[in-house]
């Protein structure tokens, strides 16, 4: 038999379609044979068998055989949609001559595994090319998990950014690369594709967290079919979570390909120079907070369930510097791009400083620590963060080596977390982050604790595992996360490779009652106050990687200033957010340079407020829903979308919320819902016309029932209930200023009762209002005006409360004048805009899968 111009097997499936191939010999002398042993190549120098996979991954089917260190892919040329057998329940045994088969115990078994280190390293890459994905018939990834016998493949099935780059370094480390170049290449075609969750899109430079390939009919043509991508930018994750660290891995996978390769082409072409552009947009963007770290909420990394790494976790942070260096040697030296090279300069020397700065520890910095001052108030402070010596965590003082040190966990005001994280601490050394005495120090950090961090089996994600009530509290009750468990303190061997935001918008609102009040428009039209209020709205509405129309924020960013556990998407923020933006559409001039941002404007003002509505509130119909979630959903039309376990509902919610009533709850982040009652962002949800008429009223109607409680003997409790025990200590790093039901901790703000006036007036029942007035003039000139009140029920002026505080005394005079003169109020509350009514109901009748689609889809892109 010889080979002349093809030669085509044929392998027959139970699903009755039949796959063929042409000839995959590089010479005359080459060729495919079947045998009843398998797949072979007849060669002149004799048979030798080859190892042949069946790929059945995007609802196709494919052979892939293994010859000469390489695999050569073998499509399916009769592909039908929809028509093959379930990839889940058939199981797939990749290596047909034996190498590779199944135990009694549905676990793989390997000749392998008795040949040594070397069969070990085979049997490795023998499954990670059984992982690789087709697109087109060209490699474009591996799938993150490919065990046969798994049944609840979830997301597993997709190709994974973050999962991706150890295989991508292999196969360049390998001299493969082609799959590498296709999988960089193709993310930035996703790149580009609107992502959005109810209505709201986060910026266009956020890459994926994965993408599937599917094999769907093709339009026009009865019977033929295509691949297409299918990316997930978090609108479908359990949890929703947002994959910030996506853009920043593939940047570095970007550098290193052009490193490997020594092929800058690919990084020079025009459409991967906008790709980083892109990126860098969204990390450089202008925000409030005053550190050059980046802001996310839990789960946007690595760790993408919630974990307590909200704020400003150190993996996300090295991985941001190692991207910027990495970007910084990428960008050709167009004229273009100079701001934008200045930028990423003086980002990195401010990021570097400041990791190096305050992230380290060791057992000298424990002891400065130690002896630390609090509530120091000065440009020259030594606690800069105000820590409290308290949050030394006991293991920590007997586990720290006298040789060696690391970067904490996260850094935020009032909190270090102090766990040891590896990916963070690991990428640190690799990205030059970490000083090199740093790095030798981590380094005997693993040495002096190998136990802890290597063990049995390497490398702990985090040590120590969070445990008991500060499991509960700060993971919600994960049961995936479960002490010394998965991102919980488990070990994974894939880590062997390696301010004030209230303020502007409080200035939005007090410049629109200005005008309203006086009939004065002039101030709000000056030139000076229009720019204040668009700098003002591209702080708010800069592109980000979050999912959520929310705004996101570090605790401490509202009128709770100090750690409180408000951190994320606070609901205080998120009605004055709206309030602001609303204030601002009404006084923005329509010249022409504004249309952009009024357009942008009123998009976020619809996802707003459908957001809050739809996902902050409770009442009982809502808390039964709740108590029956079902979690671990993946769609896009789950349920449970924010993946919340049925356990975080407080006890004390279940006996406490009434019959009639309900609220927004104080807080919403993936897999955490905060359910303490806030009054400040209650009641501004109220007046901004955030809440729905009918969510107003319950909001008063739970003030009316619940009287005893955000009353008392002092109007009004700033939030209910108090921290107390180690729920007090873990959130709030037992912050003395905060004890139970005290200052920010459940304490009674007088300045609050004008927000009640406000909020009763507009609802037209302003006798609730009256009532706390009276309540207050029992006492309130009798104390003092102090700033707040202590003890449950207020019978305690605050400890540390200052008297003849001006807030207080206004806050009364302004309740009284507005109950004098209920019209006044009109010049502070928002109406419900009839526009985005309509834009709810179109949002509620839309599917999220037929709303996306790619930006610019005639654009071609040459791969």
């Amino acid at each position: 038999m010889a080979c002349t111009t093809e030669v085509v097997f044929k392998v027959r499936y139970s699903a009755g379609t039949s796959m063929s191939h042409p000839s995959l010999c590089p010479n005359k002398s080459n060729f495919l044979v079947v045998s009843k042993h398998g797949l072979g190549y007849r060669s002149d120098k004799g048979y030798k068998s080859t190892q042949v996979k069946t790929l059945k991954h995007k609802n196709y089917k494919k052979i892939s055989a293994f010859h000469n260190d390489r695999f050569s892919s073998l499509s399916c040329k009769c592909r039908q949609s929809d028509t093959v057998a379930d990839p889940v329940n058939e199981k797939r045994v990749p290596f047909l001559d034996g190498d590779l088969s199944l135990n009694g115990n549905g676990a793989y078994s390997s000749k392998l595994q008795s040949g040594g280190i070397d069969s070990l390293e085979e049997e490795a890459w023998d499954l990670l090319r059984a992982s690789m994905v087709y697109y087109c018939d060209t490699p474009v990834g591996t799938i993150a998990a490919n065990d046969p016998n798994d049944s609840s493949i979830l997301n597993y099935d997709q190709v994974f950014i973050r999962d991706f780059i150890p295989s991508g370094i292999a196969f360049l480390l390998k001299g493969e690369y082609d799959i590498v170049r296709n999988f960089i290449l193709h993310t930035l075609q996703l790149q580009s594709w609107e992502k959005t969750m109810d209505c709201h899109s986060p910026g266009q430079g956020l890459m994926p967290a994965s993408f599937k390939v599917r094999t769907v009919p093709l339009d026009g043509d009865d019977g033929a079919t295509e691949d297409i991508l299918d990316p997930d930018f978090g609108e479908a994750a359990i949890g929703r979570v947002a994959p910030v660290d996506s853009g920043l891995w593939w940047i570095i996978l970007l550098r290193a390909y052009g490193k490997c390769t020594g092929d800058l082409s690919v990084q020079e072409r025009v459409d991967v120079q906008t790709g980083i552009k892109m990126i860098l947009k969204l990390c450089l963007a202008d925000g409030f907070d005053m550190f050059p770290t980046l802001l996310v909420t839990d789960g946007s990394c690595m760790i993408d369930r919630r974990m307590g790494i909200h704020g400003h976790p150190l993996e996300i942070q090295a991985l941001f510097y190692s991207a910027l260096l990495s970007a910084r040697d990428m960008l050709t030296r167009e004229e273009a791009s100079a701001d934008l090279t200045t930028a990423l300069n003086n980002r990195l020397v401010a990021l570097s400083f400041h990791v190096r700065e305050y992230y380290w520890v060791d057992m000298r910095k424990l002891n400065e620590i130690y002896r630390y001052k609090t509530e120091e108030y000065s440009y020259d402070a030594v606690n800069k963060f105000n820590i409290y010596p308290d949050q030394i965590p006991p293991w920590l003082v007997q586990w720290m080596p006298n040789k060696g040190g690391y970067m904490i966990g996260n850094l935020q005001p009032a909190h270090m977390d102090f766990r040891f994280f590896s990916l963070g601490n690991l990428w640190s050394i690799v990205s030059s982050l970490a000083t090199d005495h740093q790095s030798h120090a981590i380094l005997d950090l693993y040495e002096a604790k190998w136990a802890d961090l290597v063990g049995d089996m390497p490398l702990k994600i985090c040590y120590p595992a969070l445990e008991g009530q500060e499991w509960k509290i700060i993971t919600g009750s994960d049961p995936k996360n479960t002490p010394w468990s998965y991102h919980n303190g488990g070990s994974w061997p894939t880590l062997l490779w390696q301010t004030i935001i209230i303020s502007g918008l409080w200035w939005i609102i007090l410049l629109r009652a200005y005008g309203k009040c006086t009939g004065d428009l002039s101030v709000q039209e000056r030139v000076d106050v229009q720019t204040g209020i668009k700098m003002i709205l591209k702080l708010c509405l800069a592109d980000g990687f979050d999912m959520f129309p929310t705004l996101l924020v570090t605790d401490g960013s509202c009128m709770i200033d100090r750690r409180m556990g408000i951190h994320g998407h606070p609901l205080e923020i998120q009605a004055l957010f709206y309030s602001a933006l609303l204030s601002a559409r009404d006084m923005l001039t329509r010249e022409e340079a504004s249309a952009d941002l009024t357009t942008a404007l009123n998009n976020r003002l619809v996802a707003l407020s459908f957001h809050v509505r739809e996902y902050y509130w409770v009442d009982m119909r809502k808390l039964n829903e709740i108590y029956r979630y079902k979690t671990e959903e993946y769609s896009y039309d789950a349920v449970n979308k924010f993946n919340i376990y049925p356990d975080q509902i407080p006890p004390w919610l279940v006996q406490w919320m009434p019959n009639k009533g309900g609220y927004m709850i104080g807080n919403l982040q993936p897999a955490h819902m905060d359910f303490r009652f806030f009054s400040l962002g209650n009641l501004w949800s109220i007046v901004s016309s955030l809440a729905t008429d009918h969510q107003s009223h319950a909001i008063l109607d739970l003030y009316e029932a619940k009287w005893a409680d955000l009353v008392g003997d002092m109007p009004l409790k700033i939030c209910y209930p108090a921290l107390e025990g180690q729920e007090w200590k873990i959130i709030t790093g037992s912050d003395p200023k905060n004890t139970p039901w005290s200052y920010h901790n459940g304490g009674s703000w007088p300045t609050l009762l004008w927000q009640l006036t406000v909020a009763s007036i507009k609802m037209g029942r302003p006798e609730i209002a009256a009532n706390a007035v009276k309540v207050a003039e029992r006492r309130l000139a009798r104390d003092k005006w102090p700033e707040y009140y202590d003890t449950k029920s207020a019978r305690f002026i605050g400890k540390q409360a200052r008297l003849f505080q001006t807030w207080s005394i206004a806050g009364y005079v302004v309740a009284k004048q507005l109950l004098a003169n209920p019209e006044a109020a009109k010049i502070l509350v928002n109406i419900e805009d009839t526009e985005l009514l309509n834009a709810f109901s179109c949002m509620l009748s839309t599917n999220p899968k037929r709303k996306r689609s790619r930006k610019g889809i005639n654009q071609s892109f040459i791969i």
